[in-house]
């Protein structure tokens, strides 16, 4: 856990993402853009991990609270999806079949 004033702290998480897909997935997580009404991926990468095939991968520090509760995942070369704290119970990611390359 990093503080940086009494009132202002965040923590680090790891996470855990199952690959539905027969060949590896690289992701990177972003942080939400704070600066905008309803969330939207930031510019600021947390974490880039490549996921092993049919398999869940321990991703170290995939995820940091510092600007809330919602992050983008971004599947390269498919679409990024948005996940909340709410949706990964246990930082648990089960990633859509949507992700597999066609």
């Amino acid at each position: 856990m990093t503080c940086l004033l009494v009132a202002a702290c965040s923590s680090s998480h790891d996470g855990w993402f199952a690959n539905p897909c027969p060949n590896p997935l690289t992701i990177r997580t972003f942080y939400s853009d704070r600066e905008t009404e309803t969330p939207t991926k930031s510019d600021e990468m947390i974490a880039e991990a490549t996921l092993r095939p049919n398999a869940v991968t321990k991703v170290e520090g995939a995820f940091q609270d510092a600007n809330g509760f919602t992050w983008f995942i971004e599947i390269v070369g498919r679409p990024t999806i948005q996940r909340s704290k709410k949706e990964m119970p246990k930082w648990f990611v089960a990633l859509p079949a949507t992700a597999c390359p066609s």
